[in-house]
């Protein structure tokens, strides 16, 4: 993965901007349900899978920034951590509309500078709709909301108070399916946030993904 992020401190002019290669995810999944029925004529199509995968601490990690900085530390590329991740998905479709639903939760390992994030849970809902355009491409719309929750760091194994908290995000997107490739872009803006104590503030954020 690829990140840009930026810092604005309030009260100051200073704007901090970094962007590099972030910390890689591999994560195997099984299928735990699959089925089709029909209701009415329609089809119902439901799928469950299980996820379990490893966070690599590939991002680069500023020691500086947990030392020396009165923020909250965050203001970094990636954790310099091996960290541990679990991960379910449910999703459940009549003929071409449906729900979507996640759960991921992420256990963080103590990094080789002694600190430590919380324990990360993020929970999600989507509904979506398939839209057929000729035999191969497919366009889906999709809205919802993204609730994360996110434990207090420790440095030193000492508890650090500024950090952790929760928010509810909305979020809007689409993906599109032109025979095997798949292009989606998502958009996602705080409607309640309680993070680190109040000393960050989410604005919004936009995601994009390519596969095959």
């Amino acid at each position: 993965p690829y990140s840009k992020i930026a810092k604005f401190n309030y009260g100051t002019e200073v704007n901090i901007h970094k962007s590099g290669i972030g910390d890689i995810n591999l994560i195997g999944f099984y299928n735990l349900l699959n089925t089709n029925s029909t209701i009415s004529d329609k089809r119902l199509s439901q799928s469950l899978w299980l996820g379990l995968g490893v966070k690599l601490g590939s991002g680069n990690y500023t020691v500086q920034e947990a030392q020396y900085s009165d923020s909250p530390n965050i203001f970094q590329l990636g954790t310099g951590s091996t960290d541990y991740l679990l991960q379910a998905n449910y999703d459940i479709r009549l003929q071409n509309m449906g729900i979507s639903l996640s759960a991921n939760y992420k256990i963080n390992t103590q990094n080789a500078d002694t600190y430590m994030y919380g324990n990360k849970l993020m929970t999600a809902g989507n509904v979506y709709h398939k839209f057929s355009i000729g035999q191969n491409t497919r366009i889906t719309p999709t809205a919802g909301l993204i609730y994360e929750q996110q434990q207090k760091d420790h440095y030193m194994k000492f508890e650090l108070e500024q950090t952790g908290g929760r928010s509810l995000q909305t979020s809007i997107g689409a993906e599109a399916n032109i025979k095997k490739v798949a292009i989606g872009i998502s958009w996602q803006k705080p409607i309640y946030q309680n993070l680190n104590m109040g000393r960050t503030i989410l604005k919004h954020k936009i995601s994009t993904h390519i596969s095959y």
